[in-house]
């Protein structure tokens, strides 16, 4: 099952879509200031999927374009556009400067609220689960990304639980 099918079953879009909608009129300068900080997060929301993507050490111009697709499709009907581009660009630009912790310890300070840290948490494991296997690496930093956004192991565990179900269930 591919990226767009994974995170379209895991029923994330309005959350999704709310970020995007703040991050294009942070974009356009007409975010209020609760506006703006949707769109911080969503930011560092879309970062903590790169992340995941790239915990194998590498991201491929495939599985980028696969994620940037599978993002745009969760927007949709919102357009984001070359602004996407630009946010995955610096998100690996970032992660290649200043290493994987480092960038995890960030997206999880600019990441505010419980219930962003949750889908950023859930959409980070989707990404993690793309090709059905979930590597060692990719069992650490899922652990790891769940201590950084204070989830308790218990909670941790259930909203893996939730997506394991909703992945393959």
């Amino acid at each position: 099952m591919d990226l767009d099918a994974r995170l379209e079953k895991l029923d994330a879009r309005d959350a999704v879509r709310s970020g995007a909608r703040a991050f294009v009129a942070a974009g356009k300068g007409t975010a209020a200031g609760d506006e703006q900080a949707l769109a911080d997060e969503f930011k560092a929301i879309i970062e903590t999927m790169v992340l995941l993507a790239a915990i194998d050490g590498f991201v491929t111009d495939d599985e980028l374009a696969q994620l940037r697709s599978s993002i745009e499709k969760m927007v949709a009907p919102e357009t984001i556009g070359a602004r996407l581009d630009e946010l995955l660009a610096d998100s690996l630009e970032r992660l290649t400067a200043d290493g994987w912790e480092s960038r995890v310890k960030d997206v999880a300070h600019r990441i505010k609220t419980p219930a962003s840290r949750s889908l950023a948490f859930r959409l980070g494991a989707a990404v993690a689960f793309v090709d059905d296997d979930v590597a060692q690496a990719e069992a650490e930093a899922i652990e790891a990304l769940a201590s950084a956004f204070g989830l308790s192991g218990d909670d941790s565990q259930a909203i893996l639980r939730e997506v394991v179900e909703d992945l393959f269930g």
